[in-house]
């Protein structure tokens, strides 16, 4: 995610992502066919993430957990 942020997401290639998880990029592209993939990756990490925090912290509320 960051690499979109910082140079876009058609700026940002399976190699730079490779380079930045220091893979190869063909690991890249055993889990993630195309960047699309990737980019469709993060929301669904985030929120697993999210869940996993309420679940610890029922009691907290958004801004305290993000």
């Amino acid at each position: 995610m960051r690499l979109f942020a910082e140079q876009g997401y058609d700026g940002t290639t399976i190699a730079d992502i490779a380079e930045a998880a220091d893979v190869a990029p063909r690991t890249v592209s055993l889990y993630f066919p195309s960047k699309h993939d990737i980019a469709l990756s993060v929301p669904d990490e985030v929120a697993a993430r999210l869940t996993t925090v309420f679940k610890d912290r029922p009691d907290s509320g958004f801004l305290d957990v993000v």
